[in-house]
Order: C-alpha cells, then sequence, then structure tokens
C-alpha cells in the first residue's frame, strides 16, 4: 500500500503521512511530474499548484512568497505596502500623512530661477528685500540676505529659506506650497 505526506510519497510508510490508493499514488506520481506538489490537509491527499503568489507583512511591508492555493498567513496583506509612510489600518495601508510631509520637507528643493520665478508669479517678489529688511535678529538677517542673493538651490527646510518665508508672512504650508509650485517650472 502506498503512502503520501506533504511533499512526499512512498511505498513505504511515512511519518506524519497518510495511507493512499495505488490510484491516487499513480495519480499523485503524474501531478508531480507536471509541477503540483503532493499534501496532506484534513486527512486527505491533495494535489496543488506550485504556483507562488507574493504577500505583503502588514507590519514592514516585507514580501513573502507563498504557493497560490495557501491562505494568506495572518499578519499579511495580499497588497503591497505603497510607501514607508503607509500603515496597515482594519485591512488596508493608509498613509502617515505627517510623516510623508516631514520626510518631503526633508528633501524638497529647487533652484534658485525656479524659487525667483515662484515668488514673482506670487506677487512676492517686490516685498523680498523689505522684507528680509526688516528680520529684527541682526545675524539672520544678514545671513538670510547672503542666502537670498548667492545660492544656488532652495531647501524647503534651510533656515534662511524658513526665515525668508516667515518674514513674507508665510504659513508652513504656503511655504511647501510655494516649493510645490516651483518645482513646476
Amino acid at each position: 500500500m502506498p503512502y503520501a505526506a506533504n511533499g512526499q510519497l512512498s511505498k513505504s510508510p511515512l511519518e506524519g503521512g497518510i495511507e493512499i490508493t495505488d490510484e491516487q499514488y499513480r495519480e499523485a506520481i503524474e501531478a508531480a511530474q507536471q509541477g503540483k506538489r503532493v499534501a496532506v490537509q484534513g486527512g486527505a491527499l491533495q494535489l496543488l499548484s506550485s504556483d507562488k503568489r507574493k504577500v505583503y507583512n502588514t507590519a514592514d511591508g516585507s514580501l513573502l512568497e507563498i504557493y497560490a492555493d495557501d491562505e494568506t498567513p495572518v499578519g499579511y496583506a495580499e497588497t503591497e505596502r505603497p510607501s514607508e509612510f503607509h500603515e496597515w489600518v482594519s485591512g488596508e495601508w493608509i498613509q502617515d500623512e505627517q510623516a510623508a510631509l516631514e520626510a518631503w520637507r526633508e528633501t524638497a528643493s529647487v533652484t534658485s530661477r525656479q524659487g525667483e520665478q515662484q515668488l514673482i508669479i506670487a506677487g512676492l517678489d517686490e516685498q523680498v528685500e523689505a522684507a528680509i529688511d526688516a528680520i529684527a535678529d541682526p545675524l539672520q538677517r544678514k545671513l538670510t540676505s547672503a542666502w537670498y542673493r548667492r545660492a544656488s538651490t532652495w531647501e524647503r527646510m534651510n533656515p534662511e529659506f524658513v526665515a525668508m518665508g516667515a518674514a513674507l508672512g508665510l504659513t508652513d504650508e504656503q511655504m511647501d506650497e510655494h516649493i510645490r509650485e516651483a518645482m513646476k517650472l
């Protein structure tokens, strides 16, 4: 009498295996030669697909490949994590907007040409010199003025850009928008 266990077929008893008929044995051998998997589920022989699919860890987004007909493991989702700023909440990936914004601010920059052209478009270009001159702290005023006249790049979180934006009366959101719009130029 033949036997089957997960991934195994034999004419001799297998540890953790079940007894199968000669017919089942022949079918399992043929299926295995065609790339199918032999499994024992619920005490019965199963011939399963060898195709795989991807699932993603809901804690860190890491990839795991499992057999197509296996159940998705607990703690995994069938949809890929869209970005490092997404968290798995109630069965879906939700973006942490604040973390994404902070990361964007740290890397966002434009050329001075783009920044100045956006000042012109926004109607702020003629107010810049007066706004910088109105900065109370003499050191910050000089640093901001030198930056405005000589910087080749305007980084969103650069202290002088922030000081200039504040001197112009811009909110954080308006400074973000200034950089976003300047990126398009």
